[in-house]
């Protein structure tokens, strides 16, 4: 975040949050910090132990590094692009969460925001495939090993 601040023009709309559903009623979300592989904890997730993905990225870190948890303010990506004067039609989403990416597009109205497409990592191709196909969206292709393209069926996106 402090990164991006600092790398960013005065007039980019940077936003410090744990993107979670309209369900969710808690003030904050845990995260267990590992960097690249920092991973939330108590969300619905793809990643069953939060804690054993986050040590799992311990190799990637300098030695000495250690994990820990902090909390983040949670807050519903629908209520971040209406904040930030977001257009109804966006091009991209590129969606890595670590697990949490439909948890992520269920606190998005949409109806009210769409996207040409939606990059998104996954770890259970079968779900994923089924939840963005209810939400209008279909697979144009798999990029990586867990990395998925899908199109806006409800547009034309030429």
């Amino acid at each position: 975040y402090l990164k991006c601040i600092e790398n960013r023009s005065k007039a980019t709309k940077v936003f410090c949050n744990a993107c979670v559903s309209f369900d969710y009623t808690e003030k904050f979300v845990e995260i267990v910090y590992s960097n690249l592989m920092s991973t939330p904890a108590g969300l619905e997730s793809d990643i069953p132990d939060s804690k054993k993905n986050a040590n799992a990225g311990l190799r990637f870190l300098n030695p000495g590094h250690v994990n820990f948890s902090f909390g983040a303010v949670a807050r519903t990506l629908n209520s971040i692009l209406i904040e930030s004067d977001a257009p109804r039609l966006i091009d991209l989403l590129s969606l890595d969460v670590e697990g949490a990416e439909i948890e992520v597009l269920k606190g998005l109205d949409h109806n009210q925001f769409r996207f040409n497409f939606i990059c998104m990592e996954c770890r259970n191709e079968e779900k994923t495939i089924s939840y963005m196909n209810e939400i209008g969206y279909e697979l144009v292709c798999k990029i990586s090993h867990f990395d998925l393209l899908f199109r806006n069926t409800n547009v034309n996106t030429n």
